[in-house]
């Protein structure tokens, strides 16, 4: 009989008061073959006091081959007639029963072994087949699974760095595009990556290929709850010898979508600023749009409908020239400041005229050279500051969209958005403070029970003091 025994063997621990003492011992058994029919033969796998809900491990049998498995109630085989076999139970089970039953057909004389045998508890963990245990042994859905087992789903960077040239922006873990230049001599580049959860795992894109031009690069993080969270880095390679000829040095974008609102105008490449009137209950607006100069489609990130202004930054693939479209947005406040700047407008044109018309011709030339100025600034310059703009909105909110389509705040958001991310900061703060302290406990295994790290130092000094005892009481029976 092919038997596979597991003890843990009792402790006795004096310490102060702290006697523990913990149990166990149990019996897997894959039994003798027993002849079905000719050259078939049968062997069943028993367990006798082991609690577990999974078992798995490889049959090795030189010229048999493995023709069926038949499965005890509750037991579900997930690898089918293969000689890997992996079991599972949906809950635990214990006692005295039989999991499989094995039917192989020979060729010749053979014999079996079994090699690799796992088995035991899935708790608050998931199988290679998909199956999710929960805290109870039994198999449950995702949302109980993230629920219930306290499952991290940070799949963030903490930092992020490149072998070759540097990235553009600076790295942020909450952003997901960026850019990079390298010399045409490097072929290909890896990424340096940490992970901000221990948890996550970064499934793809440490290293990249790169072709002489545009290359899409991306860093693929998947967090233990499985959702994912992907890293999209452009690197441009660049060409050998007359760079400026081979890449173009067209910034203009066609095809533009406006997502969350629409544009009060028709859209053209060479025209730089645009009105947003926002749909009915949106509340963020994106931009899809393709670079002229090579057709690639690109989408930005959200820009509050709340803002009064979003600016969207394009550079070519040459690197140096850029185009900057502006779109302003129509929302409440927008169109309440727009209202007063008028009436102030009326107001100082009104007492303009009352002194004389020579004074009222030269406002009007002076605010047709204002709008002109404007126009020309909104293709070639970029405002941090709050500033006014032609029709008298005041920006609160300036964005940009480097040639990945990504969208960047520069100034303040509103105090809304900050009380929203430092509770939501807060949050994350007792997730983690709450992982940690159950990172402190120490699973004892078979009776899947978890002991303070504390306790089991107290436990290993109890039992040397124990050991040291015995050790004095026996020398001095041998010398007596």
């Amino acid at each position: 009989m092919k038997k596979v025994k597991n003890f843990l063997f009792t402790i006795m621990v004096m310490v102060i008061i702290l006697m523990p003492s913990f149990v166990f011992a149990g019996e897997i058994n894959f039994n003798d073959p027993v002849k079905k029919d000719v050259n078939v033969y049968t062997f069943t796998l028993t367990v006798e006091d082991v609690k577990l809900n999974y078992i798995s491990g490889d049959i090795v049998s030189p010229n048999a081959t493995i023709t069926n498995i038949t499965m005890s109630s509750g037991w579900k085989n997930a690898t089918k007639n293969n000689n890997h076999f992996y079991f599972y139970h949906d809950g635990e089970s214990s006692g005295n029963y039989t999991i499989a039953t094995f039917e192989v057909t020979l060729t010749q004389s053979s014999h079996y072994e079994v090699k690799n045998l796992k088995y035991g508890l899935n708790q608050c963990q998931s199988d290679s087949y998909g199956n999710l245990f929960g805290e109870n042994y039994k198999i449950v859905s995702r949302e109980t699974f993230n629920k219930t087992c306290n499952i991290s789903k940070d799949a963030t960077l903490k930092s992020l760095s490149i072998s070759s040239g540097n990235l553009s922006p600076q790295f942020d873990s909450n952003l997901e595009l960026y850019s990079a230049t390298v010399e045409n001599n490097v072929t290909s580049v890896t990424f340096a990556a940490t992970l901000n959860s221990t948890k996550a795992k970064i499934i793809s894109g440490n290293t990249c290929s790169l072709k002489v031009g545009l290359n899409t690069c991306k860093i693929v993080v998947q967090a233990e709850a499985g959702n994912k969270k992907t890293y999209t880095i452009t690197v441009t390679r660049k060409n050998k010898e007359n760079l400026a000829n081979t890449l173009s040095s067209d910034a203009t974008i066609t095809n533009l979508v406006v997502h969350g609102g629409t544009l009060t105008q028709s859209f053209k490449r060479t025209t730089y600023e645009y009105t947003i009137k926002p749909d009915k209950n949106a509340k963020n607006i994106y931009f899809t749009f393709e670079i002229n100069s090579n057709k690639t489609k690109m989408t930005s990130n959200t820009c509050s409908s709340k803002s009064d202004i979003c600016k969207l930054t394009i550079t070519a693939e040459d690197g140096k020239n850029k185009a900057m479209y502006l779109f302003h947005i129509l929302n409440d406040n927008a169109i309440a400041v727009q209202q007063n700047t008028t009436s102030s407008n009326t107001n100082s044109n009104s007492n303009s005229n009352s002194n004389s018309n020579t004074n009222t011709n030269s406002s009007t030339n002076k605010n047709t050279n204002s709008n002109q100025s404007i126009n020309t600034n909104s293709s070639t310059t970029s405002q941090n500051a709050p500033t006014e703009n032609k029709n008298g909105i005041q920006i609160e909110e300036d964005n940009y969209v480097d040639t990945e389509g990504n969208i960047e705040t520069e100034t303040t958001k509103p105090q809304a958005e900050e009380n929203k991310t430092s509770s939501n900061k807060k949050e994350e703060k007792e997730q983690d403070e709450n992982v940690t302290k159950e990172e402190e406990k120490i699973e004892i295994p078979f009776i899947h029970t978890k002991i303070e790290k504390s306790t089991l130092v107290k436990i290993l000094i109890g039992l040397s003091i124990f050991a040291v005892i015995l050790f004095i009481a026996i020398r001095r029976k041998i010398k007596d």
